[in-house]
């Protein structure tokens, strides 16, 4: 489980994210020189339902991806793999 996993589902995905790639702060997310194919590689290794509909969204938000906010954990992954695939 990560580390940022809360027991209930709704641990904070972003500062998992920000924590795998090595930010100081989770702006760092948005940097260019971030590795995008590691933070791909990041969201598919997390198994399905780690985390809350609600972190995924967020995580789409933050990202500002297209194709509005995701009604599913699926949908999410999908616009994520869209946007940092691309």
């Amino acid at each position: 489980m990560p580390d940022a996993m809360r027991e209930d589902g709704n641990g904070d995905l972003l500062e998992y994210l920000s924590a795998r790639m090595g930010c100081i702060y989770l702006s760092d997310l948005r940097r260019s020189d971030i590795d995008r194919e590691c933070v791909l590689q990041t969201l598919e290794q997390l198994p399905e339902g780690c985390y809350s509909l609600r972190a995924w969204q967020d995580v789409v938000a933050y990202f500002e991806c297209e194709g509005g906010t995701p009604l599913s954990e699926r949908q999410a992954r999908a616009q994520m793999r869209d946007l940092l695939a691309g």
